[in-house]
């Protein structure tokens, strides 16, 4: 008897925890690595296009990023030779694979860990270079990702 209930326990929780989902990660604080910077500040909308990147990333959602990288890119896996990567279709199966494997969380790790944005002429960088983009105006439709994890510009 305590055996079936034991099995009907654990049914109830895996359905539970597959009802809920993922847990989501709590969007950070973003702001400016320098606060006085004057030739590249980071504005408001950095800060609005930020939040974006980093809530696709923690739902996992490789449509959205594949959807605002710059074409080509350049993708970099341990152990393998750089690769160029021209279509969308391509870099969302490596993508995939790759968030698969632990990227998305290590990506979501770096970037929590230092929340900060940093920018230059190149663009706004988030984490530890994790990711790059650029863009201007409140919409996200007008920002480009540049570098992401293991994918950037050749």
């Amino acid at each position: 008897m305590s055996r079936n209930f034991s099995f009907i326990r654990n049914a109830c929780w895996l359905g539970f925890i597959l009802l809920i989902g993922p847990a989501k990660a709590e969007t950070p604080d973003f702001r400016a690595y320098n606060e006085s910077a004057t030739h590249y500040p980071v504005t408001a909308e950095h800060i609005a296009i930020a939040r974006h990147i980093f809530q696709a990333l923690a739902a996992r959602d490789v449509d959205w990023v594949v959807a605002r990288i710059v074409y080509p890119v350049k993708i970099h896996l341990p152990g393998k030779k750089p690769k160029l990567v021209t279509t969308p279709r391509e870099l969302r199966n490596i993508l995939t694979d790759q968030f698969s494997a632990g990227l998305d969380r290590r990506m979501l790790d770096e970037i929590l860990e230092d929340p900060r944005l940093f920018s230059n002429y190149q663009g706004v960088m988030m984490g530890s270079g994790a990711v790059w983009f650029v863009g201007s105006g409140p919409e996200v439709a007008k920002m480009s990702i540049l570098a992401f994890g293991v994918a950037y510009q050749p």
